[in-house]
Formats: structure tokens, C-alpha cells, sequence
């Protein structure tokens, strides 16, 4: 079974505080499988499994209201002292919320849900439960479980699996098929339709599903670029597609919501104000984003600013990119108020591109850390307290 320890431990420390505990990310991650390993772990303490009440709504049809939820887990709760509600894919019930809300504050239950699309925060729903709420956001694996998750792997073959997975990506299904590698993309194109259909076109009513994927290739291609409506505007038109920035605007938050693609803001360090307008994206799988490049992508420049700004991500950061006068810096992330500066280089192979690399980090006045990442292992670790990694020290190291 996969490893999900790390967010399986967070379920456990949550259970039973007064909260509503919410798991989302991106569809094929594991979010079903971590319910279900959270059931076995009540089970093992001693919970009897009828008060333990497990709904896929993705496999119960009947299910399709909030009036239907409410009655049918009101009818197995309703002489409980304790009950444990876990709700998969609980997005596809209409008016979901209500049925959540009346079980919240008026039933004996502990309440666990999950969905595969960031729109079940809405405003109002975390209004409706003030700080009552614990968030869980589960992501692709990084390199370090990938590499767990792989059986029979044998030490000498990392720097291999390193580079299948830039190309294949971390979705959990991936690390079981290493000796059938030739299938991966097959299998990539139907979840990436998966997604399409069932977290973006079905939720959103969108009719126009040829720009929603000529919008998703765009930001493959211009992963790590800065992404404004005119750049994408001009994109389109040369492909022969026309459409509006409100509409691109919302095709964006879409995409956003169903985990495919992460905004990351732009943010002023001087001034510690965010930049509106300006910002990039990076795929929230390699393995998606070489299946929309055709896997022909060589550019191992971005594919390491994404791996870095997943992994922030994976770890709690909340990550930006940096900007301090003309000079950037390719991300910001704050975690407790602190802030890391990191510039991520393919290479640091001469000392004009050194010097590149350091300037904008040295025009950084603050004591907090400041790092570069770079493919291989630096011969020089320290630059005057500019600290510099490998992409391998990195992702085994938690800044």
C-alpha cells in the first residue's frame, strides 16, 4: 500500500477536535486510498466499523442531494453515541454543505471529506465554519516518495528513476509500472481526460473544451514564464482560437481548482507587497505536463524551478515569486512568518552566471536564509552566507 504517512498522521492528531477535516488535491494523488487507510487505522483501535461510514459518491449514484446525504447517514447515526463520516469526492452532492453543516453542529460525528477540486472551499461554506476546519492538501509524490514507493529498487538505480520520474511524474499509479514504462503515457492521457471531464467540464458547465485544452497546453509551454491575459491572448490567436481575459480568467481558476496548475503570485521583497497581474504557474505533475508537450520537453531548467516550487508546497510553504527592483528571484516562500529566498540554476558553471545567480540574493538586506539549487553538486557551498544545494541535497533536505 502507498505510503502515505505523513498526511495519515495529521488525520490521526485531528480526530475527534472539534473540526470539519477537509482533504483536497489533484484526482489519482491518493485521497481515497487515505480514507480508506484512516478507516483500517479506527478500526485497529478499537472503533466498531458500523460507526465507521464510508461514502464514494463517485460509486454511490444514488446520492446526488443534500436532503438524500442528510437521510441516509441520519438513519445509521441516529442512535450513535460517536459516529466517523468519511466523504470522498463529496462535490458531486448538490448543496453539499447544508447536509455537512447540519451534521456538524447538531450530530455525534466526527467529520472527514475529500475532493478533487479546490472549489469546495468557497467563501461561504469557510464562513459558514469560522476556524472549525482542518486542511489537508495532498499533492503528487515527491522524488524521495516516489523512490519509497518503487518495489525492488536497488540503491545504484536512483539517478535513473531521478530522471523518469522529471518525465513521468509522481502520480502514485506511475511507481507501479516501472518495468512496463511504455504504457505510462496511456495512462497519463486518461487521467489527464479524468480530470478534464469530471473536475473541470462536469463542474463548470464548460462548453468549450478545445480552449480548455489549448489553454492547458499554453501553460505546459510556458510553465515558469510570466503568464499575462495579453501573452496568453496572442498564443491563442496564433493557434486559431479568440476568446475573452474574463474568460481566460475563469479558464485559469478553473484549472486551478481541479490541481492541475498552481498560480503563484508575484511578490515585491522591498516593499513586501504582492504584485496583481503578474504571475507564473507550474504543473502540479511533470508527468501531465510532459504528456502536453508531447513528452518532448528538454528543458531541465524549468522542470527543476517546478519540482522546488511542488516540493515548498509539499512541506507548507507558502511560496511567491520574488522580485527586488529589476532583478528576480525565482521564489519567495514563508512558513511561520520567515522567509527563504531561493534562485533555482541549471548549472553554476561560470562566474558570470555565478555572479547573476548571487546578485539578486545579495541585494536581499535581511538575515533570513538564502539558497541556490542547482543539477549538480556545487564545488563552492557558500557564497558569503548564500548557501547552495544540489537538486538531490535539496529535496533531502527540509529547509
Amino acid at each position: 500500500m502507498l505510503d502515505n504517512a505523513m498526511y495519515l498522521e495529521k488525520l490521526i492528531n485531528f480526530k475527534d477536535n472539534f473540526s470539519i477535516k477537509i482533504i483536497t488535491g489533484m484526482r489519482g494523488i491518493g485521497k481515497t486510498t487515505l480514507l480508506l487507510m484512516f478507516a483500517d487505522t479506527l478500526k485497529n483501535s478499537g472503533v466498531p466499523s458500523e460507526e465507521i461510514i464510508y461514502i464514494n459518491f463517485e460509486e454511490n449514484e444514488e446520492i446526488t442531494d443534500f436532503q438524500k446525504l442528510y437521510e441516509f447517514v441520519n438513519e445509521k447515526i441516529i442512535y450513535m453515541e460517536q459516529a466517523y463520516l468519511l466523504l470522498d469526492e463529496i462535490q458531486r452532492v448538490k448543496g453539499w454543505e447544508k447536509a455537512i453543516n447540519a451534521f456538524f453542529v447538531g450530530s455525534p460525528v466526527d467529520i472527514y471529506i475529500a475532493s478533487s477540486n479546490f472549489k469546495i472551499l468557497s467563501e461561504d461554506f469557510l464562513n459558514l465554519l469560522s476556524d472549525n476546519y482542518e486542511l489537508i492538501q495532498m499533492y503528487p509524490l515527491s522524488f524521495n516518495e516516489y523512490l519509497n514507493a518503487i518495489p525492488d529498487k536497488k540503491d545504484e538505480e536512483s539517478n535513473i528513476k531521478f530522471y523518469q520520474y522529471l518525465k513521468y511524474g509522481g502520480l502514485p499509479i506511475v511507481t507501479k509500472l516501472q518495468e512496463k514504462l511504455e504504457i505510462i503515457p496511456t495512462l497519463l492521457l486518461g487521467m489527464y481526460h479524468t480530470i478534464l471531464n469530471k473536475d473541470i467540464i462536469s463542474i463548470n458547465g464548460v462548453r468549450d473544451v478545445s480552449l480548455l485544452n489549448s489553454i492547458n497546453k499554453f501553460l505546459a509551454i510556458n510553465t515558469g514564464n510570466p503568464i499575462t491575459p495579453k501573452i496568453m491572448e496572442l498564443y491563442l490567436e496564433n493557434i486559431g482560437q479568440s476568446t475573452t481575459i474574463y474568460t481566460m480568467d475563469n479558464y485559469l481558476q478553473m484549472i486551478n481548482d481541479a490541481g492541475l496548475f498552481y498560480r503563484i503570485s508575484r511578490y515585491d521583497i522591498k516593499t513586501q507587497a504582492i504584485i496583481n497581474g503578474s504571475e507564473k504557474v507550474y504543473c502540479a505533475d511533470l508527468g501531465i505536463r510532459s504528456l502536453l508537450l508531447n513528452f518532448a520537453d528538454d528543458n531541465i531548467q524549468v522542470v527543476l524551478e517546478n519540482i522546488v516550487c511542488m516540493e515548498l508546497l509539499r512541506r507548507g510553504y507558502k511560496v511567491y515569486i520574488g522580485k527586488i527592483g529589476k532583478s528576480n528571484v525565482n521564489f519567495v516562500a514563508f512558513k511561520n512568518n520567515k522567509p527563504v529566498y531561493i534562485q533555482v540554476v541549471y548549472k553554476l558553471d561560470n562566474k558570470t552566471g555565478i555572479r547573476k545567480i548571487l546578485y539578486p540574493l545579495q541585494r536581499i538586506n535581511d538575515q533570513y536564509d538564502k539558497i541556490i539549487i542547482s543539477m549538480e553538486t556545487p564545488a563552492i557551498t557558500d557564497y558569503n552566507g548564500i548557501k547552495v544545494f544540489s537538486i538531490f541535497d535539496f529535496i533531502n533536505e527540509n529547509i
